[in-house]
């Protein structure tokens, strides 16, 4: 590697390891990305090979030869056109391996050397969680798309928590949540960490679709949060199993996108700091 390069190793149970090769910095310099359009494509820089990026870079890089025909009408078209097209491809090429690590992430790959999380925290990459009063702040990626989907199971590889039986009389799944405990955190429920943290909580409660999880009972929880400084809206989901009456955190949801294991576990230290 190059001096200032680092190597970035992704990892998720069932796939191939994922290695980028890139920048500490994650994200280009401007003239270091401008330098990339003519000495190299960053997505060959991606083991496997990431295809798509290729294709997106080399058609980057044809509509800047492709644009230069612009001169034969106008000149003054020719410069803004070739001028619009380079701004693009830096812009590309700049962005490139941050929005690609991200979106891996997202996906529920992982990055388990404490160095390399470290200069993915640096660079915002990776989220920095922290408690405030409106709720829980991650960064917000650039290219994310908020599309609303059916809530996904998330396999439990996050920390796991088991109920302390409620003492009340109240009765019902939710209530044996909000309720319960957390092994990690036991001074305070889940039910007053959720109300302190999320605004205007929602519970209800349901049987789940999933055969394979029958046995259990879904609570839900849907309330606002600070996302990156912006409002948005947020659900938890528990699993409770019918017959010792332990639950788990299963899923997390922003804006009705499915979050990793490593977002679960940032939302769980966040909300009870």
């Amino acid at each position: 590697m190059r001096k200032g390069e680092v190597k970035i190793t992704l990892t998720k149970d069932g796939c191939k390891d994922i290695t980028v090769r890139c920048s500490a910095k994650i994200k280009l310099h401007p003239m270091m990305a401008f330098i990339t359009i003519g000495y190299g494509m960053p997505p060959m820089q991606v083991k496997p090979i990431d295809w798509k990026g290729v294709g997106i870079a080399m058609a980057g890089y044809l509509a800047i030869f492709l644009a230069c025909t612009c001169f034969l009408s106008s000149v003054a078209l020719g410069v803004v056109v070739l001028s619009a097209v380079v701004a693009a491809n830096i812009i590309y090429n700049r962005n490139y391996f941050f929005n690609y690590i991200q979106k891996k992430l997202r996906e529920g790959y992982q990055v388990l050397d404490q160095e390399q999380q470290q200069i993915l925290t640096e660079a915002g990459v990776l989220p920095l969680t922290e408690k405030a009063s409106s709720g829980f702040k991650l960064p917000l990626p650039g290219n994310v798309s908020l599309d609303k989907k059916k809530l996904l199971p998330i396999a439990g590889g996050a920390v796991a928590v088991v109920l302390l039986l409620a003492m009340c009389t109240g009765g019902g799944d939710i209530s044996v949540v909000k309720n319960g405990y957390f092994y990690s955190y036991d001074e305070m429920t889940v039910g007053d960490a959720v109300d302190n943290f999320f605004h205007k909580p929602k519970w209800s409660s349901g049987e789940p679709v999933d055969k394979a999880l029958q046995g259990y009972t879904l609570v839900n929880c849907k309330g606002g949060i600070t996302y990156y400084d912006e409002y948005a809206d947020a659900e938890i989901q528990f699993l409770v199993d019918k017959d010792d009456g332990s639950f788990e955190l299963h899923a997390f949801e922003i804006e009705g996108v499915p979050q990793s294991d490593y977002m679960i576990n940032g939302l769980i230290e966040a909300m009870f700091e």
